[in-house]
């Protein structure tokens, strides 16, 4: 991971976490603390990221390299609290080096780690370590104090990423194995295992609800109500197959980590129910054979348990966003199937002593390999441009891919190229407006206006509402001399959104050519009103005086 530290941001979540948000670019102030305790931006409740994101600032200012040093320092801090943990619960040196390596070294980890929006997961894990560390203490030795230290470290995980919330059963499973604690009799105090819990299963809980609700409020979670009736059963059923699927493939890419990449497209109703039932099955026939033999071999039901449940609130069953899946999900839950081919190996070289070297060398190999794909992996999150170029390449109909590639040809004034990927992002998402915007853009920057004119066409006759097409035709007809038809478009933007001085200004322009100069000034000062640095309409303004008063 040390390459990240030569890594840009990228304009996908960056913006919103760091390169754009004014609160995290002020560094660590009273005003941005306050802020961080109630904001919801990004769809989630996590002040602490937030924090995490403004002490960056405060010391790397917007050097992209600093943020990515602080991931990959916390995720390195996070492999070795987990080796401390588990080589302390288990007295399992190797099998714990093994599991730790695998944590580290993982291709499908790689997104946490060099994607500064990812912070919340790398910080989250750093926190759910330090709980596990501080419960094996606990368990050890039941002091007060140390049970605080697990609830104080559950609430800075839980304040750092939401996904957090099954901590709890984490716990609860790791009283199973390695601790032994809910193998005893309940007269023994199994029942106390389950009732020291309850203070975190409520801090989850709320976590929980707050995070819905942030979610909701943002329009990243799609909720059923707001569906007609008679596509819920559908929706929710795609949610079911894409969930029971996901857990598979998750699984097929922790064997096999090719193919990774930054956004899975959702296949929606190209999911295959046939797929589906048998992913469902498979899971069921697991579940059933490691619980049968939970009395001989206890981590392995332990490990998968961790990895089914603390999946569950990623794994779409509440759809947030627009991916099928992503490999950040697997942050956490994959250190449960680690730990069932750790312990596996061990059990083998336990029965078989002359396999043991055998398998320590393999065990070596195999976190070497993985390590040689992380640096792979890592290289395709270097820029912008890398990092969905490779989407666009191991993806098929990868629309966010095309959008970012477009809008980054765009910025650089490549219209040409701009045109090619927004077309592509119009094959997949042909009723989205916003591409239609972007495709008038590449056209109008190529001096295809009368194309770009029916590219905006195209998105208002999609959306009527949709202000920035309606603002942007009015610019390009203005530009056209179609000043009735500008005129219409800009007074619809304005009535639209009245509170954004950039229409007013662009209808100033129009009635201005026009020579409709009273009308033009007011709708000058109007824009100025609404914001008083808008240099285009001031500059307009002026025009309009010195005219007036007989000047150049």
């Amino acid at each position: 991971f040390l390459p990240v530290a030569g890594h840009e941001f990228i304009l996908y979540d960056d913006p919103v976490y760091v390169t754009e948000n004014k609160h995290v670019l002020g560094g660590i102030s009273g005003e941005g603390l306050r802020w961080s305790l109630t904001a919801t931006d990004g769809g989630s409740w996590h002040p602490l990221t937030w924090w995490s994101h403004m002490l960056d600032v405060q010391l790397f200012g917007r050097s992209a390299g600093g943020h990515h040093a602080t991931s990959a320092l916390l995720h390195a801090a996070s492999g070795a609290c987990l080796f401390w943990f588990l080589s302390g619960a288990t007295g399992a040196l190797r099998a714990s080096l093994f599991v730790a390596g695998l944590f580290a070294l993982h291709p499908l980890h790689v997104e946490s780690v060099s994607w500064v929006s990812e912070r919340k997961d790398v910080l989250a894990g750093f926190f759910w370590m330090l709980a596990l560390a501080a419960y094996g203490a606990y368990v050890r030795r039941p002091l007060g104090r140390r049970f605080a230290a697990v609830t104080a470290f559950s609430v800075l995980a839980l304040m750092s990423k939401p996904m957090a919330v099954t901590l709890p059963l984490a716990l609860l499973l790791l009283d199973f194995w390695p601790f032994g604690r809910l193998r005893r009799p309940l007269a023994a105090g199994s029942r106390a295992v389950f009732i020291e819990k309850a203070p975190l299963l409520a801090l989850s809980a709320v976590t929980g609800f707050v995070t819905i609700q942030a979610q909701r409020s943002a329009g990243a979670l799609e909720s059923l109500g707001d569906v007609p009736e008679a596509f819920r059963n559908a929706m929710l059923s795609m949610r079911v197959m894409n969930a029971v699927q996901s857990y598979v493939v998750y699984l097929r890419e922790t064997l096999w980590p090719a193919g990774l990449t930054v956004f899975y497209p959702h296949p929606a109703h190209a999911l295959d129910l046939r797929n589906a039932v048998l992913a469902a099955l498979a899971l069921a026939a697991v579940t059933t054979l490691l619980g049968l033999a939970h009395r001989r071999a206890p981590q392995l039901i332990t490990g998968w348990l961790w990895y089914l449940i603390t999946l569950l609130p990623v794994i779409g069953f509440l759809q947030v966003g627009e991916q099928a899946r992503a490999d950040r999900y697997t942050y956490l839950p994959l250190i449960g199937v680690f730990i069932m081919v750790g312990w596996s190996c061990r059990r083998a070289a336990a029965t078989r002593p002359a396999l043991g070297r055998h398998l320590v060398a393999a065990g070596a190999a195999v976190v070497a390999l993985l390590g040689a794909a992380a640096v792979r992996q890592v290289g395709w999150w270097r820029d912008q441009d890398t990092v969905f170029s490779h989407a666009a390449a191991v993806t098929s109909g990868n629309y966010v891919a095309y959008r970012s590639l477009g809008d980054l040809a765009l910025s650089r004034g490549d219209f040409v190229t701009a045109e090619r990927y927004v077309r592509l992002e119009v094959g997949v998402t042909p009723k989205a407006p916003g591409t239609y915007t972007r495709l008038a853009r590449a056209l109008s920057g190529q001096g295809r206006r009368e194309e770009a004119v029916e590219a905006y066409e195209e998105a208002i006759r999609i959306d009527p509402g949709y202000v920035i097409a309606r603002n942007n035709l009015g610019v390009l007809l203005t530009a056209l001399g179609r000043f009735e038809e500008a005129d219409a478009h800009l007074r619809a933007a304005a009535r639209l959104s009245p509170r954004i001085g950039e229409i007013h200004a662009n209808l100033g322009d129009n009635l201005a050519a026009q020579g409709r100069s009273a009308e033009a000034a007011e709708s000058y000062r109007r824009a100025l009103e609404l914001n008083p640095a808008l240099t285009h309409a001031r500059e307009g303004l002026e025009r309009l005086r010195a005219a007036a008063a007989g000047g150049p």
